[in-house]
This record gives structure tokens, C-alpha cells and sequence, in this order.
């Protein structure tokens, strides 16, 4: 009998010492196969890991040094492929990062917590480097001028659904379009640029970026949901009060946007970022559907313009915080801004969308990759682990 149980994998131990060699043998062989099969199958998924990490069973391990927390869950599934998981890395170290090497991560003030929780947003000044910001602008830039076509087809299906399958063949037949149908522009917007650009990549995992997102939280984990460019040109008009939250298929609290402008804004003549302080704890506004931009004093709100911001500065907002930008002057030049969202590591998906549903059009595109029915994909209810949301480990 012993010899049998040994036959199998040493966790059948475990069954023996609760008695399972008590078991008939036809229930101790079914018993034994099946640890087996599952042996066979971590062996299969390990030899999978490996694979994805660029080791071989048998070769010498890699020099380099591998990542400091291997999100393992990940990399077992099945829609992790070469390409996706060297493209996007699903834990982030935070070593030999540009944005890092220059200085430590900030430590925030008790009164920089304090005003986020009570107000929704601060402003860290000179988080970031001058230089490294301008060197960000023109990779951003050239990014932008080649995906304008995309971000213009997407504002029509964002504002005009009826007219989605419209095809776009150049800027100015876009713009035709939108205004033959009484739309104002009020931005153009390109998604998750950090899938395709190593310095903007860089800049988004930075644990300079993710420690004061984790501490604004109050996490030690932060995930990036996304990255977007809003580009306002002259004469583009405002945007909308809104929130960020809804607009994702995140269900949670823990939420937060870096707003990073890509050029010195002037505290009037620019189309700087406003907030309505304090309404990311009002949860009354959250639970009615308003898009129109007007003025949210008559529900009490104190209404905070971000002001001047250098190279270097980051505005932060919390993801239930109403927020509008005014409309891009004339005669100014355009006003390109990084927003970058975290989210706690850990959070799930939302089970059922929003009664206002459409609300959800602005950022599906950013998330269709990784939320849906296909396989890999991540379903209602699941944790919000996948390799497109790259994760920071801040301590």
C-alpha cells in the first residue's frame, strides 16, 4: 500500500496522514491520478513561465535580474502572448527608470493628504524634470501627429454614435462632419501611448509618479488603467464637467489622475484644468447623469482653477472629482497634456454598467483590449489583473 501512495507526487502524503490510505483501491487510484494530472498541468504552466520569462528547463538562468514581483496569475493565462507581455510588463520594479534616477520618490506632506482628501486635488510643483518633460513633448507630439485621423474618428463615435461607422480620410472632412452636425469640439484625445513609446512607458510605471498616486490612496500597490494625450487647440471649446470614475469599468474608490501639461500654462490665456472641490464626496451629484457645462456653484462648491503650472508640475485629482477645462484661446498656442489614472491593485470590475450608458463610449477604447466576453479577457466581477494593467510596488 505504501509503495502505491509514494508512486504519486509527495503532496498525497497529505491524504495518507488523513487517513485516505483507509480508502478502497479503486478510490486510491483515482486519487492518485488525479494528482498526477494536476502535476502534469503546473509542469505544462510552468514550463509556460518560463517560456514568457525567457528562460528554458535545464539552461543557464538569465544575468539580468528579474522582476521584483512576478504577477504569476498572469502569466498562467492563456491570452498572455510573447508579443503583449515584452511589450507591456505586468510588474513593474521601478529600477533603471530615467524618471527615477534623478531623484528620490517625493514624500507628501500631512497637509498635501489632508487637502486631497477634504478638496480632491493638490498640485505638486517641479515633481518631474524640466528637460525630461520637454523631451516627453516631443515624443508625445510626433505620436499624436500620427494617430490625429484615429483620435478624430473617435470623437465622432463618442459624439455623433449614429455616424460611427462613418469613414474618415482626412482631418479637415472630419471636421466638416462634426460641425455640419452642430458638435463642438471640445478636445481630441490618444489612448495608452505607453503600449508604443518607451520614454512615455517610462514615465507612466516611474515609481515617481506611482509612490505619490499610492500615497494619495493609501495603497502600496497601484495599478495604471490608462494613459491619455488631450490635445485643445485654438479655438477648441470647453469640456464638459465630468468625473473620471464613470467613465471606467472600474468598481472602486481608489482612483486617481496625474495631470501632466507638456508646456508652461499661464494662469489666464490657457486652458488649464478647474475643479469643483469637495464633490468627489458628494454622493448625491454622482448618482444623477449631467453633462452639461455649467457652473456648479449652486450645489455649493468652491470652484479652483489649477492656476500656472511649470514645466515639471503635476496636478492630481481624485477619480470622483468633478473637473471642466475652459475653451483654448484663439490666439494661443495648443495645449497638449499627459493624463496619466492609477487605481489600487486589487479593484474588480464593475458587475453592470451605469444607468446613463453611454457615458462609458469616451474610454471603451481604451479598455476593449483587456474587458469583454474573449477569451483572455477579463469578465464583470473579475479583479482587475491583467498584463495591460501594469502594477507598481512602491514599498
Amino acid at each position: 500500500m505504501s509503495t502505491k501512495f509514494h508512486d504519486c507526487k509527495p503532496d498525497i502524503v497529505l491524504f495518507k496522514r488523513r487517513g485516505a490510505h483507509k480508502l478502497p483501491l479503486v478510490l486510491r487510484k483515482c486519487v492518485c491520478r488525479a494528482f498526477k494530472q494536476e502535476s502534469a498541468f503546473h509542469d505544462q504552466n510552468r514550463n509556460r513561465i518560463d517560456q514568457i520569462l525567457g528562460k528554458r528547463r535545464g539552461s543557464k538562468p538569465p544575468r539580468q535580474k528579474a522582476p521584483r514581483d512576478l504577477d504569476v496569475q498572469l502569466l498562467l493565462s492563456d491570452h498572455v502572448e510573447a508579443g503583449s507581455a515584452t511589450a507591456v510588463a505586468s510588474t513593474v520594479s521601478g529600477n533603471q527608470n530615467p524618471f527615477d534616477a534623478a531623484a528620490s520618490p517625493r514624500v507628501l506632506s500631512d497637509s498635501q493628504l489632508l487637502n486631497f482628501e477634504r478638496l480632491g486635488h493638490i498640485c505638486t510643483r517641479s515633481l518631474l524634470d524640466g528637460a525630461q518633460v520637454t523631451a516627453l513633448h516631443g515624443a508625445v507630439q510626433r505620436e499624436a501627429d500620427n494617430r490625429q485621423l484615429v483620435a478624430l474618428s473617435h470623437r465622432i463615435r463618442v459624439l455623433l454614435p449614429a455616424d460611427k461607422h462613418v469613414p474618415v480620410h482626412s482631418k479637415e472632412q472630419a471636421l466638416r462632419h462634426l460641425k455640419r452636425h452642430s458638435q463642438e469640439l471640445g478636445f481630441m484625445q490618444h489612448f495608452n501611448l505607453h503600449r508604443e513609446v518607451q520614454l512615455i512607458r517610462s514615465l507612466v510605471t516611474s515609481r515617481r509618479l506611482a509612490s505619490v498616486a499610492a500615497q494619495l490612496l493609501g495603497e502600496r500597490r497601484v495599478r495604471v488603467y490608462q494613459d491619455c494625450v488631450f490635445v485643445k487647440e485654438p479655438g477648441f471649446t470647453p469640456t464638459n464637467w465630468h468625473s473620471d470614475l464613470p467613465i471606467s469599468p472600474l468598481d472602486t474608490n481608489s482612483f486617481v489622475t496625474a495631470w501632466i501639461p507638456l508646456r508652461p500654462l499661464k494662469k489666464e490665456g490657457d486652458s488649464g484644468l478647474e475643479f469643483a472641490e469637495g464633490s468627489h464626496r458628494d454622493i448625491a451629484v454622482h448618482a444623477q447623469k449631467d453633462g452639461s457645462s455649467r457652473d456648479l456653484s449652486d450645489r455649493g462648491y468652491k470652484i479652483r482653477s489649477v492656476g500656472r503650472m511649470e514645466l515639471g508640475d503635476v496636478s492630481w485629482h481624485h477619480g470622483w472629482l468633478l473637473h471642466y477645462a475652459p475653451p483654448q484661446p484663439l490666439n494661443s498656442p495648443p495645449r497638449m497634456a499627459l493624463a496619466v489614472s492609477y487605481f489600487g491593485d486589487g479593484a474588480r470590475i464593475r458587475r453592470a454598467e451605469w444607468s446613463g450608458g453611454d457615458c462609458m463610449l469616451e474610454d471603451k477604447e481604451s479598455y476593449a483590449d483587456w474587458v469583454g466576453p474573449r477569451p483572455g479577457q477579463l469578465q464583470r466581477g473579475a479583479v482587475a489583473r491583467h498584463v495591460l494593467l501594469p502594477v507598481i510596488d512602491v514599498r
